[in-house]
Protein backbone atom coordinates (compact mmCIF):
# COMPACT_ATOMS: atom_id res chain seq x y z
CA UNK A 1 0.00 0.00 0.00
CA UNK A 2 2.84 2.39 0.84
CA UNK A 3 4.56 1.61 -2.47
CA UNK A 4 1.31 2.19 -4.37
CA UNK A 5 0.79 5.53 -2.62
CA UNK A 6 4.38 6.52 -3.43
CA UNK A 7 3.88 5.67 -7.12
CA UNK A 8 0.62 7.60 -7.28
CA UNK A 9 2.25 10.66 -5.67
CA UNK A 10 5.19 10.41 -8.05
CA UNK A 11 2.84 10.18 -11.04
CA UNK A 12 0.89 13.23 -9.84
CA UNK A 13 4.13 15.19 -9.38
CA UNK A 14 5.35 14.16 -12.83
CA UNK A 15 2.01 15.04 -14.41
CA UNK A 16 1.99 18.43 -12.71
CA UNK A 17 5.52 19.12 -13.95
CA UNK A 18 4.74 18.01 -17.49
CA UNK A 19 1.54 20.03 -17.81
CA UNK A 20 2.97 23.11 -16.13
CA UNK A 21 5.69 23.49 -18.73
CA UNK A 22 5.23 26.55 -20.91
CA UNK A 23 6.77 28.84 -23.47
CA UNK A 24 6.25 32.55 -24.20
CA UNK A 25 5.47 34.43 -27.40
CA UNK A 26 5.48 38.04 -28.51
CA UNK A 27 3.27 39.29 -31.35
CA UNK A 28 4.53 42.16 -33.53
CA UNK A 29 2.30 43.80 -36.14
CA UNK A 30 4.48 44.82 -39.12
CA UNK A 31 1.68 44.83 -41.67
CA UNK A 32 0.89 47.66 -44.07
CA UNK A 33 -2.22 48.88 -45.86
CA UNK A 34 -3.15 48.92 -49.52
CA UNK A 35 -5.82 51.06 -51.24
CA UNK A 36 -9.35 49.77 -50.57
CA UNK A 37 -7.99 47.02 -48.29
CA UNK A 38 -8.67 46.43 -44.59
CA UNK A 39 -6.89 48.60 -42.07
CA UNK A 40 -3.83 47.53 -40.12
CA UNK A 41 -5.61 47.54 -36.73
CA UNK A 42 -6.18 43.84 -36.05
CA UNK A 43 -7.58 41.47 -33.46
CA UNK A 44 -5.34 38.48 -32.82
CA UNK A 45 -6.74 35.16 -31.63
CA UNK A 46 -4.28 32.81 -29.96
CA UNK A 47 -5.57 29.24 -29.72
CA UNK A 48 -9.17 30.41 -30.25
CA UNK A 49 -8.98 33.14 -27.59
CA UNK A 50 -8.71 36.85 -28.27
CA UNK A 51 -5.19 37.99 -27.34
CA UNK A 52 -6.67 40.86 -25.32
CA UNK A 53 -10.21 42.07 -25.07
CA UNK A 54 -8.99 45.59 -24.34
CA UNK A 55 -6.01 45.90 -26.69
CA UNK A 56 -5.72 45.55 -30.43
CA UNK A 57 -2.46 45.73 -32.32
CA UNK A 58 -2.01 48.48 -34.85
CA UNK A 59 0.84 48.50 -37.34
CA UNK A 60 4.20 49.04 -35.59
CA UNK A 61 2.84 47.79 -32.25
CA UNK A 62 3.75 44.72 -30.22
CA UNK A 63 2.28 42.63 -27.43
CA UNK A 64 3.84 41.89 -24.10
CA UNK A 65 5.00 38.29 -23.56
CA UNK A 66 2.18 35.73 -23.59
CA UNK A 67 2.72 32.46 -21.68
CA UNK A 68 1.28 29.29 -23.24
CA UNK A 69 1.42 25.61 -22.23
CA UNK A 70 3.48 23.16 -24.25
CA UNK A 71 2.03 19.99 -25.69
CA UNK A 72 -0.43 21.47 -28.18
CA UNK A 73 -0.09 23.27 -31.52
CA UNK A 74 -0.11 27.05 -31.57
CA UNK A 75 -2.80 28.65 -33.70
CA UNK A 76 -2.72 32.36 -34.56
CA UNK A 77 -5.76 33.82 -36.31
CA UNK A 78 -6.09 37.40 -37.58
CA UNK A 79 -9.27 39.43 -37.92
CA UNK A 80 -9.85 43.07 -38.77
CA UNK A 81 -10.64 45.04 -35.65
CA UNK A 82 -13.19 45.18 -34.12
CA UNK A 83 -14.29 41.54 -34.43
CA UNK A 84 -16.86 39.49 -32.52
CA UNK A 85 -15.28 36.03 -32.74
CA UNK A 86 -12.56 33.93 -34.31
CA UNK A 87 -15.04 33.04 -37.09
CA UNK A 88 -14.45 36.54 -38.46
CA UNK A 89 -10.71 35.95 -38.92
CA UNK A 90 -9.49 36.04 -42.51
CA UNK A 91 -6.32 34.00 -42.07
CA UNK A 92 -5.01 31.37 -39.66
CA UNK A 93 -1.47 30.09 -39.11
CA UNK A 94 -0.47 26.91 -37.25
CA UNK A 95 2.85 26.25 -35.53
CA UNK A 96 4.06 22.98 -33.99
CA UNK A 97 6.86 21.71 -31.76
CA UNK A 98 7.28 24.86 -29.69
CA UNK A 99 9.66 24.07 -26.83
CA UNK A 100 9.30 24.72 -23.12
CA UNK A 101 11.10 27.66 -21.51
CA UNK A 102 11.78 29.38 -24.84
CA UNK A 103 10.57 32.77 -26.01
CA UNK A 104 9.38 33.17 -29.61
CA UNK A 105 8.76 36.27 -31.71
CA UNK A 106 5.92 36.13 -34.23
CA UNK A 107 5.88 38.97 -36.76
CA UNK A 108 2.70 39.69 -38.70
CA UNK A 109 4.15 40.86 -41.99
CA UNK A 110 3.11 41.77 -45.52
CA UNK A 111 0.19 43.83 -46.77
CA UNK A 112 -3.52 43.16 -46.50
CA UNK A 113 -4.97 42.64 -49.97
CA UNK A 114 -1.68 42.84 -51.90
CA UNK A 115 -0.85 39.62 -53.80
CA UNK A 116 2.70 40.88 -54.48
CA UNK A 117 3.38 41.19 -50.75
CA UNK A 118 1.02 38.63 -49.17
CA UNK A 119 0.13 38.60 -45.51
CA UNK A 120 2.15 36.08 -43.47
CA UNK A 121 3.49 35.34 -40.01
CA UNK A 122 7.24 34.87 -39.57
CA UNK A 123 8.67 33.37 -36.37
CA UNK A 124 11.99 33.13 -34.59
CA UNK A 125 12.92 31.48 -31.30
CA UNK A 126 15.22 32.62 -28.51
CA UNK A 127 13.86 36.13 -28.21
CA UNK A 128 15.91 37.87 -25.50
CA UNK A 129 14.59 39.89 -22.59
CA UNK A 130 17.87 41.54 -21.64
CA UNK A 131 21.26 42.58 -23.02
CA UNK A 132 24.61 41.70 -21.45
CA UNK A 133 25.02 44.95 -19.53
CA UNK A 134 23.17 47.94 -18.14
CA UNK A 135 24.88 50.27 -20.63
CA UNK A 136 24.25 47.97 -23.60
CA UNK A 137 21.33 46.90 -25.75
CA UNK A 138 20.91 43.66 -27.69
CA UNK A 139 19.59 44.30 -31.19
CA UNK A 140 18.33 41.72 -33.71
CA UNK A 141 17.10 42.81 -37.17
CA UNK A 142 14.08 41.56 -39.12
CA UNK A 143 13.74 42.32 -42.84
CA UNK A 144 10.17 43.43 -43.44
CA UNK A 145 10.92 45.19 -46.74
CA UNK A 146 7.83 45.42 -48.93
CA UNK A 147 9.94 44.38 -51.94
CA UNK A 148 11.38 40.88 -52.30
CA UNK A 149 15.01 41.95 -51.94
CA UNK A 150 17.68 41.31 -49.36
CA UNK A 151 18.65 44.13 -47.01
CA UNK A 152 21.87 45.19 -45.33
CA UNK A 153 21.38 46.68 -41.85
CA UNK A 154 24.32 48.96 -41.06
CA UNK A 155 24.82 50.89 -37.82
CA UNK A 156 27.01 53.85 -38.66
CA UNK A 157 30.43 53.82 -36.97
CA UNK A 158 29.73 50.39 -35.42
CA UNK A 159 29.29 48.02 -38.38
CA UNK A 160 26.77 45.64 -39.91
CA UNK A 161 23.91 44.18 -37.89
CA UNK A 162 23.17 41.91 -40.83
CA UNK A 163 24.27 41.56 -44.45
CA UNK A 164 22.14 40.11 -47.25
CA UNK A 165 19.23 39.42 -44.89
CA UNK A 166 16.40 37.99 -46.99
CA UNK A 167 12.84 39.29 -46.84
CA UNK A 168 11.02 37.77 -43.87
CA UNK A 169 14.21 36.63 -42.10
CA UNK A 170 15.66 37.47 -38.69
CA UNK A 171 19.32 38.24 -38.09
CA UNK A 172 21.36 37.48 -34.97
CA UNK A 173 21.52 39.58 -31.83
CA UNK A 174 24.42 42.00 -31.46
CA UNK A 175 25.27 44.00 -28.34
CA UNK A 176 25.66 47.74 -28.92
CA UNK A 177 26.03 50.86 -26.81
CA UNK A 178 22.80 52.14 -25.31
CA UNK A 179 23.01 55.51 -27.07
CA UNK A 180 21.82 57.34 -30.15
CA UNK A 181 22.38 55.09 -33.17
CA UNK A 182 22.17 55.83 -36.90
CA UNK A 183 20.80 53.02 -39.08
CA UNK A 184 21.49 52.81 -42.82
CA UNK A 185 19.29 50.39 -44.78
CA UNK A 186 20.73 49.15 -48.07
CA UNK A 187 18.60 47.24 -50.58
CA UNK A 188 20.25 44.43 -52.54
CA UNK A 189 23.77 45.21 -53.74
CA UNK A 190 23.33 49.01 -53.72
CA UNK A 191 26.16 51.06 -52.19
CA UNK A 192 23.73 53.89 -51.42
CA UNK A 193 21.36 53.57 -48.44
CA UNK A 194 17.70 53.44 -49.39
CA UNK A 195 16.90 55.14 -46.08
CA UNK A 196 18.60 56.37 -42.91
CA UNK A 197 17.09 56.53 -39.41
CA UNK A 198 18.11 57.90 -36.03
CA UNK A 199 17.28 55.82 -32.92
CA UNK A 200 17.64 56.99 -29.33
CA UNK A 201 18.41 54.06 -27.03
CA UNK A 202 19.96 56.29 -24.34
CA UNK A 203 17.40 55.25 -21.70
CA UNK A 204 17.13 51.60 -22.79
CA UNK A 205 20.27 50.05 -21.33
CA UNK A 206 19.94 46.41 -20.35
CA UNK A 207 17.10 45.67 -22.78
CA UNK A 208 16.88 43.52 -25.91
CA UNK A 209 15.10 44.66 -29.08
CA UNK A 210 13.88 43.35 -32.40
CA UNK A 211 14.66 45.95 -35.09
CA UNK A 212 12.19 45.95 -37.98
CA UNK A 213 11.83 47.79 -41.25
CA UNK A 214 8.50 47.95 -43.02
CA UNK A 215 5.98 50.05 -44.89
CA UNK A 216 3.28 51.99 -43.10
CA UNK A 217 0.69 53.15 -45.60
CA UNK A 218 2.74 55.48 -47.80
CA UNK A 219 6.18 55.64 -46.16
CA UNK A 220 9.01 53.30 -45.27
CA UNK A 221 9.50 52.90 -41.52
CA UNK A 222 11.96 51.38 -39.07
CA UNK A 223 11.37 50.72 -35.38
CA UNK A 224 12.59 48.61 -32.48
CA UNK A 225 10.45 46.49 -30.14
CA UNK A 226 11.51 45.31 -26.67
CA UNK A 227 10.30 42.13 -24.96
CA UNK A 228 7.87 44.16 -22.83
CA UNK A 229 6.26 45.66 -25.94
CA UNK A 230 7.96 49.07 -25.81
CA UNK A 231 8.36 50.56 -29.30
CA UNK A 232 11.17 52.98 -30.22
CA UNK A 233 10.50 54.50 -33.63
CA UNK A 234 13.36 55.45 -35.92
CA UNK A 235 13.31 59.05 -37.08
CA UNK A 236 13.99 59.38 -40.84
CA UNK A 237 17.08 61.41 -41.69
CA UNK A 238 17.51 63.29 -44.96
CA UNK A 239 21.21 64.11 -45.19
CA UNK A 240 22.49 67.02 -47.31
CA UNK A 241 24.08 66.35 -50.70
CA UNK A 242 27.45 67.68 -49.55
CA UNK A 243 30.59 65.66 -50.33
CA UNK A 244 34.29 65.81 -49.59
CA UNK A 245 35.44 66.73 -53.08
CA UNK A 246 39.19 67.39 -52.69
CA UNK A 247 41.90 66.98 -50.07
CA UNK A 248 45.53 68.17 -49.98
CA UNK A 249 47.41 67.08 -46.87
CA UNK A 250 51.09 66.66 -47.76
CA UNK A 251 53.32 69.32 -49.36
CA UNK A 252 57.12 69.63 -49.47
CA UNK A 253 58.61 71.01 -46.26
CA UNK A 254 56.17 72.17 -43.59
CA UNK A 255 52.88 71.38 -45.35
CA UNK A 256 51.98 75.02 -45.92
CA UNK A 257 49.01 74.57 -48.27
CA UNK A 258 46.72 71.95 -46.68
CA UNK A 259 43.01 72.17 -47.41
CA UNK A 260 39.81 70.21 -47.74
CA UNK A 261 37.14 71.17 -50.26
CA UNK A 262 33.43 70.44 -49.95
CA UNK A 263 30.95 70.54 -52.83
CA UNK A 264 27.17 70.76 -52.95
CA UNK A 265 26.20 68.15 -55.56
CA UNK A 266 22.47 68.67 -54.98
CA UNK A 267 20.07 70.79 -56.98
CA UNK A 268 19.25 73.28 -54.22
CA UNK A 269 21.19 75.46 -51.80
CA UNK A 270 22.15 73.86 -48.47
CA UNK A 271 23.22 75.38 -45.15
CA UNK A 272 26.40 74.07 -43.55
CA UNK A 273 24.99 74.79 -40.09
CA UNK A 274 25.04 71.63 -37.97
CA UNK A 275 27.75 69.98 -40.09
CA UNK A 276 31.23 69.21 -38.84
CA UNK A 277 34.50 67.66 -40.00
CA UNK A 278 36.07 64.93 -37.89
CA UNK A 279 39.72 64.13 -38.66
CA UNK A 280 40.85 60.57 -37.86
CA UNK A 281 44.18 59.06 -36.85
CA UNK A 282 44.27 55.54 -38.29
CA UNK A 283 47.13 54.36 -36.06
CA UNK A 284 44.88 54.54 -32.96
CA UNK A 285 41.54 54.48 -34.84
CA UNK A 286 40.11 57.60 -33.23
CA UNK A 287 39.45 61.25 -34.05
CA UNK A 288 42.18 63.79 -33.35
CA UNK A 289 40.30 66.97 -34.32
CA UNK A 290 36.68 68.05 -34.83
CA UNK A 291 35.70 71.28 -36.57
CA UNK A 292 32.17 72.72 -36.59
CA UNK A 293 31.31 74.36 -39.89
CA UNK A 294 29.83 77.87 -39.98
CA UNK A 295 26.24 78.77 -40.82
CA UNK A 296 26.94 79.39 -44.49
CA UNK A 297 24.56 78.65 -47.35
CA UNK A 298 26.23 76.74 -50.16
CA UNK A 299 24.58 77.11 -53.56
CA UNK A 300 23.99 74.13 -55.82
CA UNK A 301 27.27 73.00 -57.49
CA UNK A 302 29.25 75.46 -55.34
CA UNK A 303 32.41 74.75 -53.31
CA UNK A 304 33.51 75.51 -49.76
CA UNK A 305 37.24 75.39 -48.99
CA UNK A 306 38.64 74.89 -45.48
CA UNK A 307 42.36 75.68 -45.29
CA UNK A 308 45.07 75.61 -42.62
CA UNK A 309 47.21 78.51 -43.88
CA UNK A 310 46.96 81.64 -45.98
CA UNK A 311 48.63 79.96 -48.96
CA UNK A 312 45.46 78.35 -50.36
CA UNK A 313 43.48 80.29 -52.99
CA UNK A 314 39.71 80.56 -52.68
CA UNK A 315 39.82 79.61 -48.97
CA UNK A 316 36.47 80.19 -47.23
CA UNK A 317 37.44 79.16 -43.68
CA UNK A 318 41.00 79.23 -42.31
CA UNK A 319 41.77 77.03 -39.29
CA UNK A 320 44.78 76.48 -37.07
CA UNK A 321 46.44 73.09 -36.79
CA UNK A 322 47.11 70.67 -39.62
CA UNK A 323 45.95 67.51 -41.39
CA UNK A 324 47.82 64.30 -40.60
CA UNK A 325 49.87 62.82 -43.45
CA UNK A 326 49.03 59.12 -43.37
CA UNK A 327 52.32 57.33 -43.99
CA UNK A 328 52.90 54.20 -41.91
CA UNK A 329 49.19 54.08 -41.06
CA UNK A 330 46.13 55.53 -42.80
CA UNK A 331 44.33 58.71 -41.79
CA UNK A 332 40.90 59.99 -42.73
CA UNK A 333 38.13 62.53 -42.41
CA UNK A 334 34.38 62.29 -41.80
CA UNK A 335 31.76 64.87 -42.77
CA UNK A 336 29.03 64.68 -40.12
CA UNK A 337 25.53 66.00 -39.58
CA UNK A 338 25.15 65.64 -35.83
CA UNK A 339 26.44 62.09 -35.37
CA UNK A 340 25.26 60.91 -38.81
CA UNK A 341 27.93 60.36 -41.45
CA UNK A 342 27.30 62.44 -44.59
CA UNK A 343 30.56 61.50 -46.37
CA UNK A 344 33.86 59.80 -45.55
CA UNK A 345 37.38 59.54 -46.92
CA UNK A 346 40.38 57.59 -45.67
CA UNK A 347 43.74 57.82 -47.41
CA UNK A 348 46.86 55.66 -47.59
CA UNK A 349 44.91 52.64 -46.41
CA UNK A 350 41.74 51.46 -44.68
CA UNK A 351 40.27 52.74 -41.39
CA UNK A 352 37.38 50.51 -40.25
CA UNK A 353 34.06 52.39 -40.25
CA UNK A 354 35.71 55.47 -41.81
CA UNK A 355 36.65 54.15 -45.25
CA UNK A 356 33.79 54.47 -47.71
CA UNK A 357 33.71 51.35 -49.90
CA UNK A 358 37.24 50.17 -50.73
CA UNK A 359 40.42 51.67 -49.29
CA UNK A 360 42.18 54.46 -51.19
CA UNK A 361 45.81 53.36 -51.40
CA UNK A 362 47.16 56.33 -53.37
CA UNK A 363 48.64 59.32 -51.56
CA UNK A 364 49.55 62.99 -51.81
CA UNK A 365 53.21 61.86 -51.92
CA UNK A 366 54.75 65.21 -50.96
CA UNK A 367 54.40 66.45 -54.56
CA UNK A 368 53.82 70.21 -55.05
CA UNK A 369 50.37 71.30 -56.25
CA UNK A 370 48.82 67.81 -56.08
CA UNK A 371 46.17 66.27 -53.88
CA UNK A 372 43.31 63.76 -53.85
CA UNK A 373 40.39 64.82 -56.05
CA UNK A 374 37.14 63.30 -57.21
CA UNK A 375 37.42 62.60 -60.92
CA UNK A 376 35.14 63.53 -62.60
CA UNK A 377 34.49 66.53 -60.39
CA UNK A 378 31.75 65.77 -57.86
CA UNK A 379 31.48 62.07 -58.82
CA UNK A 380 30.31 59.96 -55.86
CA UNK A 381 29.88 56.18 -56.13
CA UNK A 382 30.27 55.71 -52.34
CA UNK A 383 33.62 54.01 -52.98
CA UNK A 384 36.84 55.90 -52.13
CA UNK A 385 39.04 53.83 -54.45
CA UNK A 386 36.78 54.47 -57.45
CA UNK A 387 36.12 58.17 -56.85
CA UNK A 388 39.50 59.74 -56.00
CA UNK A 389 42.68 60.22 -58.00
CA UNK A 390 45.99 61.91 -57.25
CA UNK A 391 45.93 64.95 -59.56
CA UNK A 392 46.61 68.68 -59.60
CA UNK A 393 44.68 70.63 -56.97
CA UNK A 394 41.99 73.17 -57.87
CA UNK A 395 40.65 74.59 -54.57
CA UNK A 396 37.30 76.29 -55.08
CA UNK A 397 37.06 75.18 -58.73
CA UNK A 398 36.17 72.09 -60.73
CA UNK A 399 38.60 69.18 -60.42
CA UNK A 400 40.64 68.31 -63.52
CA UNK A 401 42.28 64.99 -64.46
CA UNK A 402 45.70 66.64 -64.76
CA UNK A 403 49.05 65.46 -63.41
CA UNK A 404 51.17 68.13 -65.16
CA UNK A 405 50.28 70.99 -62.85
CA UNK A 406 52.10 73.60 -64.98
CA UNK A 407 49.08 73.48 -67.28
CA UNK A 408 46.86 74.76 -64.49
CA UNK A 409 49.21 77.13 -62.63
CA UNK A 410 50.48 79.73 -65.12
CA UNK A 411 51.55 83.01 -63.48
CA UNK A 412 50.00 86.16 -64.98
CA UNK A 413 49.20 84.60 -68.33
CA UNK A 414 45.89 85.53 -69.96
CA UNK A 415 44.67 84.13 -73.26
CA UNK A 416 41.64 85.12 -75.28
CA UNK A 417 40.20 82.57 -77.70
CA UNK A 418 38.36 83.74 -80.82
CA UNK A 419 36.46 81.20 -82.89
CA UNK A 420 37.07 81.64 -86.64
CA UNK A 421 35.86 78.15 -87.40
CA UNK A 422 32.80 78.08 -89.67
CA UNK A 423 31.33 74.79 -88.36
CA UNK A 424 29.98 76.32 -85.14
CA UNK A 425 30.83 76.56 -81.40
CA UNK A 426 33.83 74.60 -80.12
CA UNK A 427 35.42 73.55 -76.81
CA UNK A 428 39.08 74.42 -76.16
CA UNK A 429 41.47 72.09 -74.29
CA UNK A 430 44.94 72.89 -72.95
CA UNK A 431 46.48 69.45 -72.78
CA UNK A 432 43.69 67.28 -71.33
CA UNK A 433 42.13 70.20 -69.42
CA UNK A 434 38.93 71.89 -70.69
CA UNK A 435 39.58 75.63 -70.34
CA UNK A 436 36.92 77.18 -72.60
CA UNK A 437 33.70 75.80 -73.98
CA UNK A 438 30.97 76.63 -76.43
CA UNK A 439 32.96 79.38 -78.22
Amino acid sequence: MTKMLTLVCAFIAWSTLMFSQSYEIQLINNTSTVPNGPGTLVDIYVNDSLYSSTQQLNSMEASTLISLPTGEPLQISIASSPSDSIQQSFVTFNFNNLEADKIYAFVLDGAFGNPDNPFRVESAENLLRFSDGSDRIALRPFNGNKASVSNNFFIQRQGFLAENLNKGDFGNYQNLNASQLILDLFEGASLFPASTYSFDFSNSGGQAFTLLNGFNGTVDVAYAVSADGTVIEGQPLVLPNIIINELAYDQPGTDGAEFIELKNIGETAVSLAGLSLEFWNGSVNQAYNTVALPSVTLAASDYFVICFSGNVPNCDLQLSGSIQNGGASPDGVLLLSGIAVVDALSYEGDIPLVTEGDALNISDNNVPQTGLSRIPDGADSNNNSMDFQSVCITPGAANQALTDCSLLHMDSTFVQFINNYEAGPVDVYLGPALIAENI
